[in-house]
């Protein structure tokens, strides 16, 4: 019998690319607090009853994808079993994760005895799409990175065992395999041996009905993906002004149907895994506000009347949404000193001193009937013509404003 485990969220650690691989940052600064918040994304009880429990950290998750030269929307085959599934450096690094992620059991006397910790890795399949492998190492090839006993190859096939010196002893490491008669042999493994010796195959799949734990219809900005997406407080506090986060009140005060539906806009909106580890970034939300923040996140119903009623009561959330209603930008703003009040017509107000000093009503806008009394391009006294779209005295044989060009 095995132990089923189901993703709910992927939660991207500080790394850089680098021109034969990638770089994590591990230890990260951020581990603690993450897995504290996973602790804190409870179900209700009757999900208890199931034997669904708080978020914990599953395992990690990894690409190799590279696109064929000759067809770009194929992908290019690398992990079968001609080539390697994990390569040396990969078995490595998954067993130093198992190892920091020990299972915690009462059979031991320890407390602690193997690890759950799964590495999937994202790849290309041989017809050219993508497919997920999932391995875990072996208790042996832990004990052996952790005894600093091997080390990773430039061939990815194979694993080195390190070799003696004259203060350290190594011990004879053997595994068995078939020879090419067919008959299965002992042999040794130094200097190196096949690094599948070392692989566990996991099984995985994926749910016809899924039904994730986190639902938000638009997903906030991934952490640590600077240059691609970035998470800050002006975004955050854009959403909550555009799910108007500050017009939900709590269902005692309004029960009427637009105001459930609100309440469960805002609901969804919060069952975010990027977002919910965000708010610890923002100084408003206390550790009480945020526990309330992944309560709902994590509800199993957003349509129910009460969902939102906890975090509607405290006063972090209270603030941030008044915050946020004054820090968006008003209409006076938009409309102020960065550009003039349109006119009906689509073209900029005259200013009301300009209006004066032509001539013009400032109320109306409409120059005043006693100079322009017979129409527009109208001659007047001294024998000139006036144009009717900035006011310039013309010669009155003139066809076209001599300023604007407008005809007369």
């Amino acid at each position: 019998m095995g132990i089923k485990a189901v993703v709910e969220a992927i939660h991207e650690p500080p790394q850089h690319g680098d021109p034969d691989g990638l770089t994590v940052a591990l230890p990260w600064e951020d581990e603690k607090r993450i897995k504290e918040l996973g602790s804190w994304c409870y179900l209700d009880e009757e999900m208890k009853k199931n034997g669904k429990g708080p978020i914990e950290v599953l395992g990690q998750i990894f690409t190799d994808l590279t696109a064929q030269p000759d067809d770009r929307s194929k992908l290019v085959y690398k992990r079968h079993p001609q080539s390697f599934y994990m390569s040396s450096l990969e078995v490595i690094f998954a067993a130093k994760m198992q190892a920091a992620h020990p299972t915690v059991t009462r059979g031991s006397r320890t407390g602690e005895y193997g690890s759950r910790f799964v590495t999937a890795i994202v790849t290309g399949t041989e017809e050219g799409g993508v497919d997920i492998q999932s391995f875990q190492v072996s208790e042996q090839a832990v004990a052996m990175v952790q005894a600093d006993m091997i080390t990773a190859s430039r061939n990815p096939q194979v694993i080195i065992v390190q070799k003696e010196t004259e203060g350290r002893y190594i011990p004879e490491v053997f595994y068995r395999s078939k020879n090419q008669y067919g008959i299965e042999v002992k042999e040794s493994a130094k200097p190196t041996f096949p690094v599948d010796f070392l692989l566990v195959n996991i099984t995985h799949g994926f749910p016809l009905y899924p039904s994730p734990l986190f639902r938000s219809p638009k997903g906030f900005p991934i952490e640590n993906r600077h240059g691609i997406e970035e998470q800050t407080t002006d975004k955050l506090l854009a959403e909550i002004n555009q799910i108007d986060a500050a017009s939900v009140v709590a269902s005692p005060i309004d029960s009427s149907f637009e105001a459930r539906r609100a309440r469960e806009k805002v609901a969804k909106w919060l069952s975010d895994w990027h977002l919910l580890a965000y708010w610890n970034q923002v100084e408003i939300i206390g550790r009480e506000d945020i526990k309330a923040i992944a309560k709902v996140a994590t509800s199993p119903n957003f349509e129910e009347a009460t969902v939102l009623d906890p975090l509607l009561e405290r006063d972090g959330w209270q603030t941030l949404t008044a915050v946020a209603v004054e820090s968006a930008p008003s209409k006076s703003r938009n409309t102020g000193s960065l550009s003039r009040p349109m006119d009906n017509d689509g073209f900029e107000e005259i200013p009301p001193e300009l209006l004066e000093e032509m001539g013009m009503d400032v109320d109306s806008g409409s120059r005043p009937r006693s100079r322009l009394d017979t129409g527009p391009g109208a001659s007047t006294s001294s024998g000139t013509k006036m144009c009717p779209h900035c006011t310039f005295e013309n010669d009155a044989s003139a066809r076209d404003c001599e300023v604007c060009g407008l005809p007369l």
